[in-house]
């Protein structure tokens, strides 16, 4: 069976389609020691490099894994980086893990938790853009201790970065303890609407990541999704260019 181009690219875990369209406009992209070409099809056999390194084709499978990324890895591919995320999971990655894999819903180096790792460029390509309207929850440490008043202003939205964000679900678990229900994304934006408020983050955990929960899952460690979240976080990504 073969596969235009970009769709092959996609397909194998590399990038979206749009985006594969870019690598082949750069000359990133050889087919059989040539340069690819868009529209061009492809198939299985065919010799497809990127940037040099092969790119395998694993028919109808798609790769998806949960990892709780522990605090102090960097959530970045790049080996140069100290604390890396490539080098944090090298010991749990197996023969069967594909060549390319996407690390969705970025965390900073100081929070915790879940982090959807994916061969599903179309997918991942979706997650991005509809980052901002994610459901995501977090279990939050702060000092000093909660008040009435700091719930009811971090519910209602706070001001940072030269806006107010907006109103989202906050409740009191413990004296310094937190759960927090955000579809916005602003950058490190739990932490800033703490310290708008005179508060501090002495823990954060992003316990559940579009409807991707790490329940009893140690932190640094992985586990496969399940059919029914495999299903439900592929439903996002249909009827997408």
């Amino acid at each position: 069976m073969s596969y235009r181009i970009n769709h092959f690219l996609s397909k194998s875990g590399v990038c979206s389609r749009r985006a594969a369209d870019r690598l082949v406009r750069q000359g990133r992209v050889r087919v059989n020691q040539q340069p690819a070409l868009l529209g061009m099809k492809v198939a299985a056999e065919d010799d497809v490099r990127l940037d040099g390194h092969p790119v395998v084709l694993v028919e109808n499978q798609y790769f998806y894994r949960l990892y709780y990324k522990p605090r102090g890895v960097v959530c970045t591919q790049n080996l140069a980086v100290d604390g890396n995320l490539l080098t944090a999971i090298k010991p749990m990655q197996t023969s069967t893990w594909p060549n390319y894999f996407f690390a969705v819903g970025r965390l900073d180096k100081d929070s915790e938790g879940a982090l959807l790792l994916t061969n599903n460029g179309t997918l991942t390509n979706c997650l991005l853009n509809e980052n901002k309207t994610l459901p995501k929850r977090y279990l939050v440490t702060v000092t000093p201790q909660v008040t009435d008043e700091f719930l009811e202003k971090m519910s209602a939205g706070v001001e940072i970065l030269d806006q107010v964000t907006e109103p989202c679900r906050v409740f009191r678990l413990s004296e310094q303890i937190i759960q927090i229900e955000l579809t916005q994304g602003l950058n490190r934006q739990i932490r800033r609407m703490c310290q708008a408020l005179g508060y501090q983050v002495q823990r954060l955990i992003r316990i559940e990541f579009a409807g991707l929960g790490i329940n009893h899952l140690p932190a640094g460690n992985i586990r496969p999704l399940c059919a029914n979240e495999i299903a439900k976080i592929e439903s996002l990504s249909k009827n997408k260019p």
